[in-house]
C-alpha cells in the first residue's frame, strides 16, 4: 500500500471525531509504524474509538486488536483486557522480535545493569538525561518547573505509611518516603491479594 509523502516523509492519516491522527509505517519506532496518533497530543486512535463507545478506560487496561491488525480501529475489532492479560497475548510476538541469543545475553547482564542504574554514576547519568529531556519540553515544562519550586518553597511534612520515616513532599498525597518504600508497598500488596485468592 502506498502511502502520501510530505517532506519526504510517509504517514496514514485519519480523521476521528474532528480529531487528526497519524501513523509513519515507515518510522523506526515500532509504536510509530503500527499505531494512530492524535496530531498535538499522545491520544492513541484505538483508545479514543473505545472510550467513544465505551466511557473511560480503566487504569491498568489495554485496548487490545482482536485480529492483530492495528489498523482496523473498528469498535468491533476492540477488546478491553488487563495489562497483564494483554502483554501474555503478545509474548509469542515479543519472543519473535527478540531472538534467543539475545535474551540469553539479556539475562546474563541484568544484574550488572541494575547495579549501574543504581550506582552514584547511573544515578548522576538519569539526573543529566531527566534534565536534557525537561529542558527540551519547551513552555509546558518550564510552567510546570515553577509551580514545582513554588511548591518547594513550603513542602508538606508527611510520614511514610510503610516505615514511619518522616519526610518532605511536594504534593500532600504523597505516601512513601522513597521508591523502595514504594516497592516494599507493591510487594506487600501483592501478597496480600495472593493470600485472599488463595483462601489464606
Amino acid at each position: 500500500m502506498a502511502f502520501p509523502k510530505k517532506e519526504g516523509i510517509a504517514r496514514e492519516t485519519v480523521v476521528f471525531n474532528g480529531h487528526t491522527y497519524r501513523r509513519y509505517p515507515e518510522s523506526n519506532r515500532p509504536a510509530h509504524r503500527k499505531y494512530f496518533m492524535r496530531v498535538g497530543g499522545r491520544k492513541l486512535l484505538h483508545r479514543a474509538v473505545w472510550e467513544q463507545h465505551n466511557g473511560p478506560i480503566p487504569a491498568k487496561h489495554h485496548v487490545h486488536h482482536i485480529d492483530h491488525d492495528t489498523g482496523n480501529n473498528a469498535i468491533e475489532n476492540l477488546a478491553l483486557v488487563s495489562a497483564a492479560e494483554h502483554f501474555a497475548q503478545h509474548a509469542e510476538e515479543r519472543k519473535g522480535v527478540c531472538p534467543p541469543a539475545m535474551r540469553e545475553h539479556l539475562a546474563s547482564i541484568r544484574d550488572k545493569a541494575s547495579a549501574w542504574h543504581a550506582s552514584e554514576d547511573g544515578r548522576r547519568w538519569h539526573s543529566e538525561v531527566s534534565a536534557k529531556n525537561f529542558r527540551a519540553g519547551g513552555a509546558a515544562r518550564i510552567a510546570l518547573d515553577a509551580a514545582r519550586a513554588k511548591r518547594s518553597e513550603n513542602p508538606y511534612q508527611m510520614v511514610c505509611e510503610m516505615c514511619g520515616t518522616a519526610f518532605t513532599a511536594l504534593i500532600r498525597t504523597a505516601r512513601f518516603c522513597s521508591q523502595t518504600c514504594v516497592c516494599r508497598n507493591y510487594r506487600a500488596n501483592k501478597r496480600k491479594a495472593a493470600g485472599v485468592q488463595s483462601g489464606g
